[in-house]
Order: C-alpha cells, then sequence, then structure tokens
C-alpha cells in the first residue's frame, strides 16, 4: 500500500519534513493495544538506499 500527499489539499512543492522514524502512531487517539499487523514506513527523500522503519 502505498499513500501519497493529497494535490487537493496540498501544493505540488509540499513535502513531509519531519522525521519519519519518530511518527507516534498509535497516540494521542488510539487507545486500543497495537495489534498483530505491522507497517512499514520508507523514506525515499535522499539520493542512497531509502530509510526505513517498522512499526506495529
Amino acid at each position: 500500500m502505498v499513500f501519497e500527499l493529497d494535490p487537493g489539499y496540498f501544493g505540488s512543492d509540499a513535502a513531509i519534513s519531519d522525521n519519519l522514524g519518530s511518527l507516534d502512531l498509535h497516540a494521542p487517539h488510539c487507545e486500543e493495544p497495537g495489534g498483530p499487523g505491522h507497517i512499514v514506513i520508507l523514506d525515499k527523500r535522499g539520493s542512497g538506499h531509502p530509510a526505513e522503519w517498522h512499526h506495529r
């Protein structure tokens, strides 16, 4: 699954500038414990091998 920034909301020059490894995908709005699945976030902004983070 791939997510892209919505061009109807963001301009064509918009980008995520935060460190994607620091994302808290469960808080503060999720009170349920993490499920059995996981996601992988690939940051392809650099010119080398993409940075990769695994979240449960």
